[in-house]
């Protein structure tokens, strides 16, 4: 199978580069990177690195460098080359676009949208398959997608953490806190903690929700009653609630359940390892594209 990946390549953009980044890890060479995305790969300078939204912790400066033959991309499209076509950020990046319409059926061209908004780019709808990360209604032309983390970031064993703070010293409600400088140092003040506190930004979906996870620590995510449910369709909430409930009871004088919290926390950690890595992001995009044929 071999796909291009479309792209500006420019800059970050969590839900493109999770993206592609499973994919990688899942068929390597044969995901052509168009435009190439240079700070996925080990070769990008740990000061450029530094540099990017988020200080490139987490999903950045992780894949080697293999070679990739991007050359003559206009004659592989209209050769049928590839397989499959996906636009990793379609609001963004439409290169070729005109072309791959006159050489592929819509039910091989994939357009992801990983908007904050929940606007939707209507006249593709029949044009692709079409991903929409914001979404907040039921479309028959619209399927659910949602960030996520690389295995390898995951914690080995959650057994042996010792929590020395119930809340992490990161909050996103007061940026002051945001004072980590090593991707180091702010897992281990994750690991080291009960809960973390996350929350919708400027999207309901954040990176953040899936660093706590993977570092064994539970988020208390405010004010995820009110997220829609195809957005983060994927994301444990019957756990996260529970866990939060447990925090709650012990706000409100009870004594800390530490087994109810060890069990849903094992449960979350366990579902985040299964279905919020970015090969299992990957799968899920395959398998429903395969499905919508």
């Amino acid at each position: 199978m071999k796909i291009l990946f479309i792209s500006p390549g420019n800059q970050p953009d969590y839900q493109c580069d999770s993206l592609f980044h499973g994919l990688r890890c899942l068929l390597g060479d044969s995901v052509v990177d168009v435009n190439k995305i240079p700070y996925m790969y080990k070769s990008f300078s740990e000061e450029k690195r530094r540099q990017l939204y988020g200080k490139g912790f987490t999903l950045y400066g992780l894949l080697d460098d293999i070679e990739i033959d991007r050359g003559d991309i206009e004659n592989k499209i209209k050769t049928h080359y590839f397989d499959w076509v996906v636009y990793g950020s379609i609001w963004r990046c439409q290169d070729f676009l005109p072309l791959v319409f006159e050489s592929y059926p819509p039910e091989k061209i994939i357009f992801i949208d990983g908007e904050d908004h929940s606007k939707i780019i209507m006249p593709l709808l029949t044009r692709g398959i079409y991903f929409k990360r914001e979404l907040y209604s039921e479309n028959r032309w619209v399927h659910p997608i949602h960030f996520a983390i690389p295995e390898e970031k995951f914690v080995r064993d959650i057994a042996s953490l010792e929590k020395t703070d119930f809340f992490a010293p990161c909050n996103p409600t007061d940026r002051t806190t945001y004072i980590y400088e090593t991707e180091e140092s702010y897992y281990k003040q994750y690991r080291e903690s009960f809960y973390g506190v996350t929350m919708k930004k400027a999207g309901w979906d954040c990176l953040r929700h899936y660093e706590i996870i993977s570092q064994g620590c539970a988020p208390y995510f405010y004010e995820i009653y009110n997220c829609p449910y195809l957005t983060m369709h994927r994301f444990p909430r019957y756990e996260v609630i529970k866990l939060m409930t447990i925090a709650d009871d012990y706000f409100r004088g009870g004594n800390f359940d530490l087994q109810g919290y060890i069990t849903y926390l094992e449960f979350l950690f366990a579902y985040a390892k299964k279905y919020l890595t970015t090969i299992a992001l990957a799968k899920y995009l395959l398998d429903t594209c395969k499905q919508s044929q």
